[in-house]
């Protein structure tokens, strides 16, 4: 084994290594699921000031960025983090997952990435906030459908809740408009009531 000579007087202190990057990204989610999405995001983005190229660290970015956001600005620059993540990788489900959200708020686009993660994976399921899954994709592409407020979307709107459960509700049956036993007075309400409990039904964290 050699050793480099040096003086008695000018010790050479050994390197200390950074955290690895996988290392860093790995407390980033930590902090991330637990809340601190502050800390994750300074973390995320200093992964990427080293390794502009991991897409891991932008869907992070992005995901601290959507889950703080206040503002269409905010918005804007967490679908710009996740547009980074898919250039790097096309197939990398939770950013156009994430995107889908996103695109939701800003009015367009969330159905293209909600249809490509759900084509792939139709149990989907974002392993750093679980409750975010399949449920909450097809719910999204509900509600782009509806958005777009033409009458034969509410028709794809409810194709996609009944992905998640069976409404039982019928464009062409009247008597099949009842939701919570409630009797709606038209098919396009009957889709937006329904469509109204599974988004409730989510956010309780039951589907």
């Amino acid at each position: 084994m050699v050793f480099l000579a040096c003086s008695s007087e000018e010790a050479v202190e050994p390197a200390v290594p950074g955290p690895s990057v996988e290392s860093r990204i790995a407390t980033a989610w930590v902090e991330f699921e637990a809340g601190n999405i502050q800390g994750a995001l300074e973390d995320f983005e200093a992964v990427l000031a080293g390794n502009p190229e991991s897409d891991e660290a932008y869907l992070g970015r992005a995901w601290c960025q959507m889950r703080a956001a206040a503002s269409v600005t905010d918005l804007n620059e967490a679908r710009a983090s996740f547009t980074e993540a898919v250039a790097i990788d096309a197939d990398n489900l939770d950013a156009r997952a994430g995107r889908a959200a996103v695109n939701l708020g800003l009015g367009s686009g969330a159905f293209a990435d909600s249809d490509f993660v759900l084509q792939r994976d139709p149990e989907y399921s974002f392993s750093h906030f679980r409750q975010f899954n399949s449920s909450a994709l097809r719910i999204i592409q509900a509600q782009a459908q509806v958005m777009q407020t033409i009458p034969e979307n509410h028709t794809a709107a409810l194709q996609a809740l009944d992905g998640i459960y069976e409404s039982g509700i019928d464009p062409q049956n009247p008597s099949s408009w009842v939701v919570e036993g409630l009797i709606e007075s038209s098919f396009e309400a009957a889709v937006m009531a329904h469509l109204s409990r599974m988004d409730s039904l989510w956010a309780r964290g039951s589907l």
